[in-house]
């Protein structure tokens, strides 16, 4: 499973208004997190991928749009 930078940022755009903090409240994050995967400094690791499969499943959205799984 695989999250770039791309598609966090999408995420946050279409999801939580291009607030990165709000994006990191929701999915129980640190802000910092979000926005190192954002600028490209770190990559997604399991704990975000899966937080942001839960938020998808909860809000019913599709998370492929985020998480590319091959």
């Amino acid at each position: 499973m695989n999250m770039t930078k791309e598609a966090i940022k999408k995420l946050v755009d279409e999801q939580f208004d291009g607030s990165y903090n709000k994006c990191a409240r929701n999915l129980d994050l640190a802000p910092s997190t979000v926005c190192r995967i954002a600028n490209g400094i770190s990559k997604a690791g399991i704990k975000v991928i899966t937080s942001v499969m839960k938020y998808c499943s909860e809000k019913d959205i599709n998370y492929d749009k985020y998480i590319n799984l091959s």
